[in-house]
């Protein structure tokens, strides 16, 4: 009877010496959180000294729950410690939620035997203020590509709702682009749509395009109006009426080196050509 109590504790203690725990939430290759993974049951492991693991966060809303490497077994909101830094609420589901206002080092703690979780963090959890919208997306219809943190492509409050207006776009192809836009300067704070919106340019040209968002409802929209098209720009280009080499003398326009074209403007330039 010693003998199989022996046993009996000492797989016990086996068993929960090489326990594993693991963080799983929304995290991204572009915040670090969670390592970098997005709900992988048994991706970020915790440390085995604790089961806890600390992340260096920037402002955001972040969501996690703790798991034994399956989704089998799971804890989450319902788990979490008085211990925890006030301020985490239930993300949904169960889900483990917090927000974070400024950048702060959050540490994800796991007690095994209470299977409890116990959340700190350097600054206190607490709703975000968003200052700023910026429009960001794809350089040919915003004019800089994907950048959260371009000033010159901040939305401003008029009528109600935030708008920007981006004028003399030359976009080379038809097809669709792809925008969004970003709160305080920075990716995950809060992005409207959490996707990116479809803008559909019909023709090539240069265009002019109005951005429309209302973060309260979460609508959006783009307006784009062709104001060139790319014949158009080229029926109105001025034509070549004379070309000339560097004495003045007519040429022709074939002739290789150094020329000086005249065109019906008025205007000149100078090419090299070989």
């Amino acid at each position: 009877m010693k003998k199989l109590l022996l046993l009996a504790v000492s797989m016990l203690l086996t068993s929960s010496l090489f326990a594993q725990y693991y963080i799983a939430g929304d995290g991204s290759d572009t915040n670090g959180w969670c390592c970098g993974l997005s709900w992988k049951e048994a991706g970020c492991l915790l440390d085995g000294s604790g089961n806890s693991k600390s992340f260096s966060l920037q402002p955001g809303t972040f969501n996690f729950k703790v798991t034994d490497g399956t989704w089998t077994n799971n804890w989450g909101f319902y788990n979490l410690s008085t211990a925890s830094t006030p301020g985490t609420v239930d993300g949904g589901g169960g889900n483990v939620q917090f927000t974070l206002a400024v950048a702060a080092t959050v540490t994800v703690s796991f007690d095994e035997n209470a299977k409890e979780i116990t959340v700190t963090s350097t600054q206190p959890f607490g709703p975000l203020t968003i200052t700023s919208w910026t429009l960001a997306g794809e350089a040919a219809i915003t004019g800089i590509e994907w950048d959260p943190s371009a000033t010159e492509n901040d939305l401003s409050f008029v009528g109600g709702v935030y708008q920007i207006t981006k004028t003399g776009l030359v976009i080379a192809e038809a097809g669709t682009y792809h925008y969004k836009f970003a709160a305080n300067h920075a990716w995950s704070i809060k992005e409207i749509p959490s996707g990116n919106a479809d803008l559909e340019i019909e023709a090539p040209g240069t265009y002019k395009i109005e951005y429309f968002l209302n973060p309260t409802t979460e609508d959006y929209d783009a307006i784009a109006t062709l104001m060139t098209n790319a014949d158009e720009a080229q029926a109105d280009a001025p034509e070549v009426v004379g070309v000339f080499n560097l004495i003045g003398q007519p040429i022709s326009a074939e002739t290789p080196g150094l020329k000086i074209f005249v065109y019906s403007d008025g205007t000149t330039e100078k090419k090299l050509e070989f």
